[in-house]
């Protein structure tokens, strides 16, 4: 039976003494008060990290760091956010000695609270991967580092062509170096003018099919041996137009069959928006298909291994890429590039305006002043264009050769769901 642990107060640290050898205080959920020999009363908080390994982070002293703040800090990093010192109260004024680890916690500690947890959590496994372990230079002072060593750290992004990490990570290095200038910890930002050092990157747009080629990529798929739970995941990304970390995600109450209407919370979402997405009868023909019995919470598309399961609890975002890659379509598209291929398609088609394709697709309005007049969703519309995009699908599934059965009833059958009676 584990241990119960009463969750430490202020008065128990106050009394806490000094003893002949070091001792612990524990809080749970990882977190503890480590009481030196000397006195010093320090925050740890043992972790997991994002690739599923134990850790061990020093928080900083108490009362410097208060229990609340060491409190906050063990619940970010339950929800997947690398724990950092809390550093709120720091005088300020130069400080000898501190290190690019400290003032990059104590910059990451205000961005990471104004980002989504996998963007912080993937800016903090950058800068630690690329710079704060290169050559030790997180442990080196700040104001002793040098514009050549941020250099030399970044030289093998470029040499792995990685320009769009490269170019990331500068950026939080402006930020961090930006923070130690202005507290008077160094005096110049030496982050500042060293993009121009490296190769600019251009962004691309996903590789997709053109509409004529929508039979090509049916008859990669129907050829394939991609497993039963990626075969529903592609054909759900394709029919529903979600990008490929909103479809992994899908959770069955958000699903309603009643309205015929999957609803994605504004956390999953890339704008941080709730979206509606309509739900045509082969989608919903897909969901009875798979739905798990007797299940009313929970994903639609369970990680296959338990190991990942502990980390996101669904199936890997990067999981249809990487077998389109193994059908022969590296290079011609990517999951992602499922939109563009509707999108191309809707839009040549004649029938849809285009700010109704572009509402199906949950892309935020440019014109900023139009879009906070504009708060049109059209649903009605966009009912009936999903449809037609999965009819569009069915018509051509229909010319795939199919020697194995291998097309199931909810993807090959033509006659109309609507009429059927066992709707669930």
């Amino acid at each position: 039976m584990p241990k119960v642990v009463t969750p430490l107060t202020i008065a128990r640290i106050r009394a806490a003494t000094p003893d002949t050898k070091d001792f612990s205080l524990f809080d749970g959920g990882g977190l503890y008060l480590l009481i030196r020999t000397g006195g010093a009363k320090v925050w740890r908080l043992k972790f997991a990290k994002p690739n599923g390994k134990p850790g061990l982070r020093s928080l900083g002293n108490w009362p410097d760091v208060s229990l609340e703040d060491a409190r906050r800090i063990r619940e970010q990093a339950r929800a997947g956010v690398p724990p950092i010192g809390a550093r709120g109260q720091r005088q300020s004024g130069p400080s000898d000695g501190e290190t690019l680890l400290e003032v990059f916690d104590e910059w990451f500690a205000s961005w990471s609270r104004q980002v989504k947890p996998k963007v912080a959590i993937r800016g903090y496994s950058r800068m630690e991967t690329y710079v704060l372990k290169f050559e030790n230079l997180g442990q080196t002072p700040i104001a002793d580092i040098r514009p050549r060593q941020l250099v030399q750290a970044l030289r093998k992004l470029e040499a792995d062509g990685k320009l769009t990490v490269l170019h990331a990570v500068l950026g939080n290095l402006r930020h961090v170096f930006g923070l130690a200038l202005a507290t008077e910890r160094v005096e110049t930002n030496i982050a500042l003018g060293l993009a121009a050092l490296f190769p600019s990157h251009k962004p691309e747009s996903f590789r997709a099919f053109a509409p004529d080629q929508l039979d090509q990529l049916l008859h990669a798929v129907e050829r394939s041996n991609i497993p039963p739970e990626g075969y529903a995941l592609l054909y759900w990304q394709l029919l529903t137009l979600a990008r490929p970390g909103e479809a992994v995600a899908t959770r069955l109450e958000h699903i309603n069959f009643e309205k015929r209407l999957w609803v994605i919370p504004a956390n999953r979402m890339k704008k941080n928006r709730e979206h509606d997405v309509p739900l045509s009868d082969m989608a919903i023909a897909l969901l009875r298909a798979i739905w798990p019995e007797n299940q009313t919470e929970g994903f639609l598309f369970p990680a296959l291994i338990k190991s990942r399961r502990a980390v996101t609890g669904h199936i890997q975002v990067g999981y249809v890429l990487r077998w389109l890659k193994i059908m022969g379509l590296a290079g011609q598209t990517t999951s992602h590039g499922f939109r563009s291929l509707a999108s191309t398609t809707l839009n040549e088609s004649g029938l849809w305006r285009p700010d109704v394709i572009e509402m199906a697709l949950a892309h935020v309005q440019s014109d900023r002043v139009r879009a906070a007049y504009n708060r049109a969703r059209y649903m009605p519309e966009r009912v009936a264009m999903l449809q037609w995009w999965a009819d569009h699908i069915r018509r051509h599934l229909a010319q795939v050769p199919n020697p194995t059965g291998r097309i199931p009833a909810f993807l090959a059958d033509r006659a109309p769901l609507s009429t059927r009676t066992d709707r669930r």
